[in-house]
């Protein structure tokens, strides 16, 4: 049971999102685009600060001149999806800096990977080895768990 008790303990610890610098608070503007919101298919823009949705409107103003402007007349706006189920790293065929591309490529912007924990590591002790890797090769936002067994 002390497996279990380490699970408890860090289970909060075990979500890590990697948002890269250039996100940082960023302004993207996608404009035209369809929008499904309020129960309906229409045609809107949507104003993207850093990482965050913060406005869905028509005719939305730029912030400043900084402020990257996408058309997407004629296209679905839809939001990155989540792959709740991806092995990375260690001895797979794809690191997360390839695993991520791929994910990206397909509109998937969270991946949840599953990690082994080593003989005698606590769940803990698995994601403080796995962090260092994690953060310098993914280009996708990240959520490590570990496969806890007996």
């Amino acid at each position: 049971m002390n497996w279990l008790r380490s699970l408890v303990a860090s289970a909060g610890l075990v979500v890590i999102g990697v948002v890269s610098a250039a996100q940082s608070e960023q302004e993207i503007i996608i404009r035209g685009g369809e929008v499904f919101t309020d129960g309906a298919l229409r045609a809107a823009d949507v104003r993207i600060v850093g990482a965050t949705v913060t406005e869905i409107g028509t005719g939305l103003a730029a912030r400043d001149a900084d402020t990257e402007d996408i058309d997407a007349s004629g296209l679905l706006v839809l939001p990155g999806g989540i792959d709740p189920h991806v092995h990375l790293g260690g001895i797979r065929m794809d690191d997360y800096t390839s695993g991520s591309r791929a994910a990206l490529a397909g509109g998937i912007t969270t991946i949840s990977n599953f990690g082994g924990v080593a003989d005698g590591e606590t769940p803990a002790e698995t994601l403080a080895r796995a962090t260092p890797e994690i953060e310098a090769q993914t280009i996708a936002d990240v959520i490590f768990h570990p496969i806890v067994s007996d």
